[in-house]
């Protein structure tokens, strides 16, 4: 439905015609782009094994040997190290997303402070900070975000001590199954495919419906201007089927130049608008022509 001339039986279609024909549009999209990240997943498994690996294999590490925490039952965190303690140890993991804004902002991965207040985060320059009552830590999407130990530690009857033989413990326990996460991923993203498509289509739809409600109130006045007679729910169901073009080339255009363009969805659905308003004006006047030549005829 990218070209405006295929919307001549359009005028004759009924909004649940053209819902099904935008679902299963929205469907299609949506195994493509839930398709493509699955093989790009898949592509690069051996690699993400790999790193998988060689993390447990620096994991003991990471924990400093000298450093142990202490948090009470009442939710207090007390340390036997000189504070602020920087915990050098997992900067390095900061290095696995220097490409993200959040990760370029911090030198180190974790701080500790007991002295400090969550207000004081920024001052920091650590993209964890641990106090006396909480930790705090910056989310690239929600901005900075606390947790207060003693939502931990309610039902505790006595405290929780953490030291390097405690993580040794808790690491070798968990390291048999780690290995296999990026395999469970994979298997459980293909396994998806059967129903994550249908069900992300479904809600997109309803997103699509709401906004192109809005959509065809210039679709309206793009009528009018072309001296069309359509009403708004005859536009709407025009809408459904124009939504083709922006839903295509839109995803496709960001992705090759890897920016997004403002508006480029609306413009590009009003564009096909008014070429299939256009078109229908067009072949209504070339009918209205033909008919007054074969009445000329007969007389």
């Amino acid at each position: 439905m990218t070209n405006p001339s295929s919307y001549a039986d359009v005028r004759s279609h009924t909004f649940w015609h053209a819902y099904g024909y935008l679902y299963f549009l929205l469907v299609t999209i949506s195994y493509v782009i839930f398709g493509s990240m699955l093989l790009t997943f898949w592509l690069f498994l051996p690699r993400l094994t790999d790193a998988v690996e060689e993390g447990m294999q620096q994991a003991p590490s990471w924990y400093p040997p000298e450093l142990v925490l202490t948090f009470s039952t009442g939710g207090e965190l007390t340390t036997n190290v000189q504070e602020p303690y920087v915990v050098t140890s997992l900067d390095p993991i900061l290095s696995f997303q220097r490409q993200e804004p959040v990760s370029r902002m911090f030198s180190h991965m974790l701080t500790i402070d007991t002295s400090a207040n969550i207000e004081d985060f920024y001052d920091y320059d650590s993209h964890i900070l641990f106090t006396k009552y909480a930790f705090a830590g910056h989310d690239k999407n929600e901005g900075l975000r606390s947790f207060f130990y003693r939502q931990f530690m309610q039902d505790a009857t006595e405290p929780l001590i953490v030291d390097y033989a405690l993580y040794l413990v808790v690491l070798e326990r968990v390291s048999p199954y780690v290995a296999w996460i990026p395999w469970i991923a994979g298997i459980g993203g293909t396994l998806s495919l059967l129903v994550v498509p249908w069900i992300t289509a479904f809600f997109w739809s309803l997103w699509l419906l709401f906004f192109l409600a809005l959509l065809t109130l210039g679709s309206w006045v793009f009528s009018a201007l072309q001296k069309r007679t359509l009403s708004y729910g005859r536009l709407y169901v025009y809408g459904m089927y124009v939504l083709t073009l922006p839903l295509i080339v839109t995803p496709i255009i960001d992705l090759l130049l890897g920016v997004e363009i403002a508006f480029l969805f609306t413009i590009l659905f009003f564009v096909m608008m008014w070429m299939v308003l256009g078109n229908a004006n067009a072949k209504k006047k070339r009918v209205a022509v033909k008919s007054s030549r074969k009445s000329v005829k007969k007389k």
